[in-house]
């Protein structure tokens, strides 16, 4: 099933719904600043009371007696007043509607703001932290690893080390006992060759004595016979 192309119109709407929220949020925000600083204004020069349910001429009790008739009753307004519009002695509730307007405007705004802005803050914020305590949990995690293989080598390490010192006490004694072999057969070497040396002396010896002892014959039979021919002559 062949894929349908990217439709350009709905990425336009996509972009233009992309620049449209961030300023209607913006005029909304701005918006609710005046109407705070309204709000606030209104009730500190004209009263909670007035600006809750009007004050057609926007008036403020000057007066003590004013002042403790609006006390006494908050709806019914004195007589005296002729310019205060009345209907059988009481006061024509009239209501701000401007205010109703502001207030059901700055609940759509928290509305807007919670769907819009709030809401996906503190998602945003909950996938970081979620995502920071993942990071931690992986580096407290390789961390506790690092530690293992660490401590597995330094095992290992240990061993090998103890091996290699039986190793090398193992190798200085049988170099040792080598020594004394190839000194004992040395020794040994050394005694045969002076033996036979001395054979050989004796033998030699012996083979001159016999050579000396003939040698002296002949000439004692040499000198035997020249005597005798001396006392013939």
């Amino acid at each position: 099933m062949l894929d349908s192309p990217p439709n350009p119109a709905a990425g336009c709407l996509s972009k233009s719904a992309k620049v449209t929220i961030p300023r209607f949020v913006t005029e909304i925000t701005v918006h609710a600043s005046r109407i705070t600083s309204n709000v606030e204004r209104a009730c500190s020069t004209r009263g909670v009371a007035s600006v809750l349910w009007g004050d057609p001429f926007g008036r403020t009790a000057r007066s003590p007696q004013e002042i403790r008739s609006r006390r006494a009753h908050p709806i019914r307004i004195s007589l005296d007043r002729s310019h205060i519009p009345t209907r059988s002695g009481v006061a024509v509730i009239s209501i701000n509607f401007n205010l109703i307007i502001q207030i059901v405007l700055f609940v759509c705004l928290v509305i807007l703001l919670n769907r819009w802005l709030f809401q996906p803050v503190l998602k945003i914020l909950e996938a970081r932290e979620e995502r920071i305590e993942g990071a931690n949990r992986e580096a407290a995690r390789i961390a506790a690893e690092i530690d293992e293989k660490l401590a597995t080598y330094e095992k290992h390490l240990a061993a090998f080390r103890e091996e290699a010192r039986a190793m090398r006490t193992s190798i200085k004694e049988e170099a040792k006992a080598q020594e004394e072999q190839l000194l004992e057969e040395a020794r040994r070497e050394a005694q045969r060759i002076v033996a036979e040396g001395r054979a050989h002396l004796k033998a030699e010896t012996r083979k001159a004595r016999k050579q000396l002892a003939k040698e002296a014959e002949k000439l004692a039979d040499e000198i035997v016979f020249q005597i005798l021919e001396r006392q013939l002559s």
